[in-house]
């Protein structure tokens, strides 16, 4: 079973509760919601890395659509609305749902995203770009110490994100990670030290 986190975006605690209930009765995909409001969206994206974003097609404008898509780029977002909704506006989702659209609806939107292959599992999901930076200190062979004096954070939040890209990655060794890190461009072999 594959997990998924999914935030909804809307001002409707009603339409926040009754996505909720019904997403979670999806017995497919095991389902963790998580809640904002247009404000606070973007940040809680950047914090949660959700497979799927649920927002009121009202409440998020073209440049939050725009921020929401830099900040989670394998995020799906998927548009609720009410009543009919101008094509400028539907064209800054993925897909669309009434809200009332039933449990069927709701399964067949979650399964045709799932169904995509960018949409990533939760373990699986891409490096932020400060994991990366982190990855390049590793793979370049500098110490926790020197990575966290470079990128200017704690030694124990470099210790963080080795966990988190060990957890994504399933990459072990430092050779494995060079290798990925060459593969995925995020180093030009000639950067490495040998």
């Amino acid at each position: 079973m594959k997990h998924l986190k999914v935030l909804i975006i809307t001002p409707s605690k009603i339409i926040e509760s009754g996505l909720t209930v019904l997403l979670s009765s999806i017995k497919e995909h095991g389902v963790s919601v998580i809640s904002s409001d247009a404000d606070n969206a973007t940040r809680i994206a950047a914090e949660h890395h959700p497979a799927l974003i649920f927002a009121d097609a009202i409440a998020v404008s073209k440049a939050l659509a725009d921020e929401l898509r830099n900040e989670s780029q394998h995020s799906k977002l998927i548009g609720v609305y009410s009543a009919a909704i101008p094509e400028e506006i539907t064209a800054r989702f993925d897909d669309m749902m009434s809200i009332y659209s039933g449990i069927d609806s709701i399964k067949s939107i979650v399964n045709r995203v799932c169904e995509q292959k960018h949409v990533p599992d939760e373990n699986t999901r891409e490096l932020s770009p400060r994991e990366k930076e982190v990855v390049v200190g590793i793979v370049k062979g500098m110490s926790n110490k020197e990575i966290a004096a470079k990128i200017n954070v704690s030694v124990n939040t470099v210790m963080t994100h080795r966990r988190n890209i060990v957890s994504k990655l399933q990459i072990h060794s430092p050779a494995g990670l060079t290798i990925y890190a060459i593969v995925s461009k995020i180093v030009k072999i000639e950067d490495i030290k040998i």
